[in-house]
């Protein structure tokens, strides 16, 4: 096959797949969403996520032995298992992706429930005990705090960033599980990061066929060009 072939049929099908075009959408409860509200905003949530994974597919086996004579173990598939997936998010001053994943754990343990700050200050942190040490945890409902989340893989397009969508993981029933240390150093500034594992019940996917839809610059940028 020669180069031209090679990249025709490349061109063909989209172009060569980009790591940094993809969209992540959150579809939470009612009551996740009263217990983040004050750090939850779909748009800007989205766009701060600077780091995302398309879930891995395993599959749990079994085996039989001495289906014919002399035939060892033969392994088969016996379940789909659904491993965590991770997703990052850069940090606003006001730590907003880190009190959102926060206030979404706190609910799933009955802590989103707080006593208000003394005052809107630093001093105000260090004096505000914000739960009552002699607490109880009381757990919430799955059906209350679990949600679906969307991973898309994107591809840019004539008139946007992400406007040719290839796949779709839909993870059902997702919470985050785990919400990974932020470090904190003296030294050189550097961007704030967090990221947070999710566990969920399943997921499935969407295809849609990019065949014959490679980007192509808007007209007003070939004229321009030109």
């Amino acid at each position: 096959m020669s180069i031209d072939n090679f990249l025709k049929k490349i061109a063909d099908r989209g172009g060569i797949a980009s790591s940094n075009n993809y969209d992540v959408q959150f579809n939470l409860t009612g009551e996740v969403k009263n217990a983040v509200k004050n750090y939850y905003d779909a748009e800007v949530i989205k766009l701060l996520c600077d780091e995302a994974q398309l879930p891995n597919v395993s599959t749990a086996t079994s085996s039989i032995k001495g289906r014919y004579l002399g035939e060892g173990d033969v392994n088969y598939a016996s379940a789909r298992v659904f491993s965590t997936f991770q997703l990052g998010f850069i940090l606003t001053a006001d730590l907003m992706p880190l009190k959102f994943l926060q206030s979404w754990n706190d609910y799933i343990f009955g802590e989103h429930d707080a006593k208000p700050l003394r005052n809107n200050s630093t001093e105000g942190l260090r004096t505000t005990d914000r739960l009552d040490k002699r607490r109880s945890v009381k757990l919430a409902y799955p059906d209350e705090y679990r949600c679906e989340v969307r991973v898309i893989k994107t591809e840019p397009g004539p008139d946007s960033m992400d406007e040719r969508g290839s796949i779709v993981y839909v993870m059902e029933n997702c919470w985050p599980s785990e919400i990974d240390a932020v470090p904190l150093a003296y030294g050189n500034n550097q961007v704030t990061k967090v990221t947070a594992q999710f566990q969920y019940e399943r997921h499935y996917i969407i295809n849609n066929d990019l065949k014959g839809r490679q980007y192509r610059p808007p007209k007003d940028s070939m004229i321009r060009q030109n």
